[in-house]
């Protein structure tokens, strides 16, 4: 009988890092595929909601991806949309992807250039320093999200949101109430601070 193999034990870093994505991950994977369906439900409704907010369309053949969604952030970041994904960029540290039915964020090699196609180099954090990047860029697009969750309430109401959910309801495997958006994604966003928070200090940066 062979021998198993005994994997090298995960640095504390990488470890917390896990410990702290994966209670996430559980409400995350049907709150973010819950988001990319009411992101296509503002573009159709309401003289297209992104427009509105500030994005900019580029629009490109399926074979590329899709249309896609940019917009310019105050500090310098740069967040694109696609259909099933998310690029997130901030100078200074990396650019993350979210993919659809995944929530864990993946992270850019810190050299690449975001395309207007989605994103196909992107990988898990394994290291300490993507861990803290990952957590990092993770709850600044989250409190992004939340932020546009919450404009878009000001901006047309909360039954625009009501209407998009009930909308997704037969598609959804858990239903979030448009009232808990926002929030929910505030609370995702605490949950990585955190970790950044309790790490920062110890993780060096590659």
């Amino acid at each position: 009988m062979p021998k198993k193999t005994l994997l090298p034990p995960l640095a504390p870093a990488v470890k917390a890092w896990r410990d702290t994505i994966k209670p996430l991950k559980l409400l995350g994977i049907s709150l973010f595929d819950q988001q990319l369906w009411c992101w296509g439900y503002d573009i159709r409704q309401a003289g297209n909601l992104l427009l509105r907010y500030g994005f900019t369309q580029y629009r490109q053949d399926k074979s590329c991806g899709g249309t896609a969604y940019s917009i310019n952030l105050d500090d310098g970041g740069l967040l694109r949309l696609w259909g099933g994904n998310v690029g997130f960029h901030l100078d200074g540290l990396a650019t993350l992807h979210l993919k659809r039915y995944e929530f864990e964020p993946r992270l850019l090699p810190r050299e690449s250039v975001m395309s207007f196609a989605p994103p196909d180099t992107s990988g898990f954090a394994v290291t300490p320093a993507d861990c803290l990047r990952a957590a990092q860029l993770g709850a600044s697009c989250m409190r992004w999200i939340a932020g546009y969750e919450r404009w878009v309430v000001g901006t047309v109401g909360i039954d625009h949101r009501g209407q998009a959910v009930k909308a997704w309801k037969q598609n959804a495997v858990f239903l979030i109430d448009a009232e808990q958006m926002s929030a929910l994604w505030d609370e995702s966003a605490v949950a990585l601070e955190r970790y950044v928070a309790e790490w920062g200090e110890l993780v060096r940066d590659d």
